[in-house]
């Protein structure tokens, strides 16, 4: 499973990186805070990068959940894939409330 976190890490790590390069190539100055909403419009190619990179590597724990999950229920393991979906509950509560 530590494939998931590596892929997640080094995925959120290029798209900021670009997002930089970007930055410093063409002289844009990052714009602030980029929402959820705006992510693919209204801001400039590197705030959107590096927002898409950011959001990359806050989602990467939780790819990492639904995969051992997925393990689990495959596996017959009942407990552990019960106490995943649990996990995976919360931190979409977390995240539907605004406050994960």
């Amino acid at each position: 499973m530590q494939w998931v976190l590596r892929g997640g890490l080094a995925i959120a790590v290029v798209l900021m990186l670009a997002g930089l390069a970007i930055a410093l190539v063409t002289g844009q100055r990052m714009a602030g805070a980029v929402s959820f909403a705006d992510l693919l419009a209204g801001h400039s190619l590197p705030d959107q990068l590096i927002a898409l990179g950011l959001l990359v590597l806050a989602a990467t724990p939780l790819a990492r959940v639904i995969a051992l999950v997925i393990i689990w229920t495959v596996q017959r393991d009942r407990t552990f894939a019960l106490l995943g979906l649990v996990v995976v509950a919360i931190l979409a509560a977390a995240i539907a409330s605004g406050y994960g």
